[in-house]
C-alpha cells in the first residue's frame, strides 16, 4: 500500500499563507468623529412640465446624524428608513474616510473636518420635460409659406439623480 502524499496538504498551507500582492504598509489611522446631534439639510432642483407650462422645483431633504461619544453613527431622514448602503461606490468613499448611508432614494455621503460634519447627497428624481409634438393647426405665413399656428406638446419624463453640498448645523 502506498502512503498518501503530503504535497496536497503543503500546496494548501502555502495558499492559505500567501497575499493578494497588495503592498503592506501602515494601516490608516481611525477616523475621529465629532461627538453630538447634527441637522444635515440639502435642496436640489429639477425641471417640472406639464402640457400646458414649464417650472422649477426646488425640493429640500433633511436628516439627522447622532454621532455617539465611541464614534458609533445613527441616521434618521425624511427621505425614508436609513441603511448602509449597497452602491460599491459608497463603499469606496467609507475606504477613504467617509461615511455613507442610503435613505429612500437618497444617499448621504459625509466625513468629519474641522471639528463638524461635511458631504454631500444625492437624491434620484423623476424630472419631466415640455417637448414639442405634431401640429394640430396649421396656417399660411406672410411669405406664403405653410407654417404651424398651434402646436401641440408632449411630457417626457426621465429619471435624474442630483448632487448637492450638505449644509450642517
Amino acid at each position: 500500500m502506498k502512503a498518501p502524499s503530503s504535497l496536497p496538504l503543503l500546496v494548501l498551507a502555502a495558499s492559505a499563507c500567501s497575499t493578494t500582492g497588495a503592498p503592506s504598509g501602515p494601516a490608516p489611522s481611525p477616523l475621529i468623529w465629532p461627538a453630538g446631534d447634527y441637522v444635515l439639510e440639502a435642496s436640489v432642483r429639477y425641471n417640472q412640465a406639464t402640457t400646458y407650462s414649464e417650472s422649477t422645483l426646488t425640493e429640500d431633504y433633511v436628516a439627522y446624524l447622532n454621532v455617539a461619544p465611541d464614534g458609533s453613527l445613527t441616521l434618521t431622514s425624511s427621505s425614508g428608513l436609513c441603511r448602509d448602503p449597497l452602491d460599491p461606490q459608497i463603499r469606496q468613499e467609507e475606504a477613504r474616510g467617509r461615511r455613507g448611508f442610503e435613505c429612500g432614494d437618497v444617499t448621504y455621503a459625509f466625513g468629519p473636518g474641522g471639528g463638524t460634519i461635511r458631504g454631500e447627497m444625492t437624491a434620484a428624481v423623476w424630472e419631466t420635460f415640455r417637448v414639442p409634438g405634431p401640429c394640430k393647426r396649421y396656417g399660411t405665413g406672410a411669405d406664403g409659406r405653410r407654417i404651424c399656428i398651434e402646436p401641440s406638446w408632449r411630457v417626457v419624463s426621465q429619471r435624474s439623480v442630483k448632487r448637492a453640498r450638505l449644509r450642517v448645523f
